[in-house]
């Protein structure tokens, strides 16, 4: 069985928080992302409290470099035979890069 890992930005709180929550408890490594290290830690302690797995990151993705270093940080974390999933949550897309 192939593991399942899904990224998710916005997570610290709303629909990021709810979709994390729910992955998490369907069995998917989840790893956190959002500007607030307090909303997202709140979620990653509350996954771990129902024996999820989930690590969490602040990235302002409005920031490209700061979108640069946490994706390779994600990617030095990653081995083969993950499955990845990127699930955007925020309404800060409509910055063109």
């Amino acid at each position: 069985m192939k593991k399942k890992l899904v990224i998710i930005t916005g997570a610290g709180r709303g629909i990021g928080k709810a979709v994390s929550e729910t992955l998490a408890s369907c069995g998917y490594t989840c790893v956190l992302i959002a500007r607030n290290p307090k909303e997202i830690k709140n979620v990653e302690k509350k996954i771990k409290k129902i024996n999820g797995v989930a690590f969490s990151t602040t990235c302002d993705i409005t920031d490209y470099s700061s979108v640069q270093k946490t994706i390779k940080e994600i990617i030095n974390g990653i081995v083969l035979g993950i499955i990845i999933i990127l699930f955007l949550s925020s309404n800060s897309f409509d910055k063109t890069y």
